[in-house]
């Protein structure tokens, strides 16, 4: 959902039925005499205010998840809040509904994006935790070029259709996600906080191929893993997760996910048409669908890389890559563009480049970091609080870029990208000196590392703790039925 609205909303901005009827008059132009339909102002009030409502879900998806669970707050996220806030913005009369159905469609993608990655780290074995965490992101790049195809599919329509065929679809996807949801299982993680044991040892019993011993290894590491929180360890408070024994992982598990928000992802999402059009670039629409192929393409290697190399190798291999293009994209910009020019279909070609290496670094570690290094019995509200940091990170991205790259700004278009280099360069320095490798190692081992206070890169090369030996080969990919 939150790639598809991502996709959609980009290209949106640019169709002038779109504007017609949410501003009612012509945008600025660039010095090159392209219209860019919506005004900056109305650029902010649609991208940039929406994601208060994500905020808001932050504080609202880790007490709802540890009364009702990973489950039933997925289904509730999904059918009583983004599917009536999608029909909101599909039949929104004016400016102000559609931004009110956007923030509350955000509230629901909130609860969504706090729950998901949270739920498939704790159903997933140790050896493959990556991938399957990296589904959250394939996911969001397949509903991406879903969207972002409708969009160049409609808008030659020239009427109103060409942005309400995009926006029903969205409800529709509302019902398709909620209807995946209803036959799940809930957390084994979550009952085993809550000393159901026997609960947890239940499920993880139907998920592990019915493996009575592996369930039962599982729920022994549970135990040990929580033997040394409170006699209830679900009680964990907000205050829990930055006192001074925790403040380290958690600002660890939220780092990457706010790096991924000034990466350079929100010049080529949500305002990429934009950008490319004052780049001079022709057909944007069609490399917009390109960027959204290419991200897709990295978002199916990077889970893979992430248990395969591991999470400091993938890191370290390509932030220094993404710096680069950002460099090279603000640098052909600065260079001067003409529309159509080598220069400008240059630009494009980076900016699709971007797209796969953004995705293959950050698409799997952004989640899969925030959810194995967190303290395990505070994991809820650490992935609130990571989730909240980087939507912060969104809106001070999404309110600035507009400002720093359109002509009623700034007018730098490309060269902000000189912006996301550095910040690139700041992710790869903070990930050498502090990311630790957790490629195949299980919750119990995580926690047991730091409780032993091995830290920093140190971490990287800390033997095996001790764990059980059947939970242990799991881990690696040997036990079997």
């Amino acid at each position: 959902m939150v790639g598809f609205d991502m996709s959609i909303v980009g290209p949106l901005l640019s169709l002038p039925m779109f504007a017609e009827k949410y501003q009612g008059n012509p945008g600025p132009l660039t010095g090159k005499g392209v219209l860019i339909p919506l005004q900056t102002k109305n650029l902010n009030l649609i991208v940039t205010v929406p994601i208060v409502g994500a905020i808001i879900a932050s504080f609202g998806a880790p007490p709802m998840q540890k009364a009702v669970g990973r489950r039933k707050t997925l289904l509730w996220a999904q059918f009583c809040v983004c599917l009536p806030s999608a029909l909101l913005q599909l039949f929104a009369p004016n400016l102000g509904v559609l931004v009110a159905g956007r923030v509350i469609h955000y509230v629901g993608l909130g609860f969504a994006a706090n729950t998901g990655p949270l739920y498939l780290s704790e159903i997933a074995p140790a050896h493959v935790r990556g991938r399957l965490i990296g589904f959250c992101s394939v996911m969001y790049m397949a509903s991406g070029i879903l969207g972002s195809t409708v969009v160049w599919g409609c808008e030659k329509l020239s009427t109103n259709l060409e942005f309400q065929i995009p926006l029903g679809i969205q409800a529709g996807l509302s019902v398709f996600f909620g209807l995946l949801t209803v036959p799940l299982f809930e957390s084994p993680q979550w009952h085993a906080l809550r000393g159901d044991y026997h609960i947890s040892e239940s499920i993880l019993y139907q998920i592990r191929g019915t493996n009575k011993v592996l369930a039962m290894a599982e729920v022994d590491d549970y135990r040990r893993a929580f033997a040394k929180t409170a006699s209830n360890p679900s009680n964990g408070t907000l205050f829990d997760i930055v006192s001074r024994e925790n403040i380290k992982r958690t600002l660890i598990s939220g780092a990457y996910i706010s790096f991924e928000q000034v990466s350079g992802l929100v010049m080529i999402g949500a305002f990429s048409t934009v950008t490319l059009t004052q780049a001079g670039v022709g057909d944007v629409f069609k490399v917009t669908i390109f960027i959204n192929c290419l991200m897709f393409a990295g978002q199916l290697v990077g889970p893979y890389l992430v248990d395969t190399m591991g999470r400091r190798p993938v890191a370290l291999t390509f932030l220094p890559i993404i710096a680069g293009l950002n460099m090279a994209a603000a640098s052909l910009a600065m260079a001067g563009l003409e529309k159509n020019s080598m220069r400008s279909k240059a630009v494009a070609g980076v900016f699709i480049c971007l797209g796969f290496f953004i995705t293959v670094a950050y698409g799997s570690l952004s989640w899969v970091i925030q959810t194995e290094i967190a303290v395990l019995h505070l994991r809820e509200k650490s992935v609130g609080w990571s989730q909240f940091w980087s939507y912060i990170a969104a809106i001070v991205t999404s309110f600035v870029v507009p400002r720093l790259a359109n002509p009623d700004g700034l007018n730098l278009g490309a060269r902000v990208a000189y912006i996301f280099a550095g910040t690139n360069t700041v992710a790869l320095i903070f990930t050498y000196f502090c990311l630790p490798e957790t490629k195949g190692r299980t919750f119990a081992e995580i926690q047991a590392m730091y409780d032993n206070d091995v830290c920093g890169v140190r971490l990287s090369k800390t033997p095996r703790l001790s764990t059980s030996t059947a939970s242990r080969e799991c881990s690696d990919g040997r036990l079997r039925s």
